[in-house]
């Protein structure tokens, strides 16, 4: 307990050490919500350089990520503690980047942007999605640092979508849009 609040002591330091420039906010939104009667089909997150968090008053839970010096994601949901490193420094040959938590939870991520920039697509191990991203600065941001972004999908932060009808792979196809 004593180490999680060293941490957490440590973080929040660290984050009011260098204030972040605020970048707006970013609507991820479902067109396929997963019932008829889905009442929410979108997740409001605020991005600021380096740092991710969610604002939705109806969202799962808390979720506040942020890139540190070492290139790590760490954060907090509710009361606890993430960290999410590079699998390793460079992205593969086909340009993913791969990451996984360093924690008691085993969780791991893939993100590659596609059509020059235009698409993040995020990988789970059962999940694909694809998201179409404008050109606002909070969009560029994510285009910078797709992981944040990608982070708070694989905590199941994003709406409950329906696959699509012409996913062939194992996996879950979805995707999202930013609503403008």
């Amino acid at each position: 307990m004593q180490r999680h609040l060293v941490f957490a002591v440590a973080l929040s330091a660290a984050a009011c050490v260098a204030p972040r420039k605020d970048l707006g906010e970013l609507q991820v939104q479902t067109l396929r919500p997963m019932t008829s009667t889905q009442l929410y089909d979108s997740t409001y997150f605020r991005i600021q350089e380096g740092r991710l968090y969610v604002v939705s008053p109806y969202a799962a839970e808390e979720f506040d990520i942020v890139e540190m010096d070492d290139g790590c994601l760490r954060g907090s949901s509710r009361t606890q503690q993430l960290i999410y490193c590079r699998v390793s420094d460079t992205p593969d040959a086909a340009g993913v980047a791969h990451w996984r938590s360093v924690s008691n939870e085993i969780l791991v991520f893939s993100t590659v942007l596609k059509e020059g920039g235009r698409i993040l697509e995020i990988v789970t191990t059962t999940y694909r999605v694809q998201i179409e991203l404008g050109k606002t600065p909070a969009e560029n941001e994510i285009r910078k640092r797709p992981e944040l972004l990608a982070a708070a999908f694989a905590r199941g932060l994003f709406p409950a979508a329906k696959d699509e009808d012409d996913g062939d792979s194992g996996y879950h196809e979805i995707k999202y849009v930013v609503a403008r």
